[in-house]
């Protein structure tokens, strides 16, 4: 599993290229604010070969954020 925080430009190419490394039935959660949730849907909806994308909408700077995606896990 990978947690991914924030969006930006290369986030897209950050996962492609760990689809090409990570084992089949992984997965990455992309957490994004609501103002990048339309990129991120249709990122998270692309074709990944080896990899699940979810997205989460959320502050990445609010603590209630981070303890409920149980970040340690990761």
């Amino acid at each position: 599993r990978t947690l991914v925080l924030g969006w930006s430009r290369r986030v897209a190419r950050i996962l492609r290229e760990l689809d090409q490394y990570v084992a089949a039935g992984s997965t990455a959660t992309l957490v994004v604010d609501a103002a990048c949730r339309a990129q991120a849907d249709e990122l998270a909806g692309g074709s990944f070969a080896k990899l699940a994308v979810a997205v989460v909408e959320g502050d990445i700077t609010d603590p209630a954020t981070l303890h409920g995606l149980d970040v340690p896990s990761y």
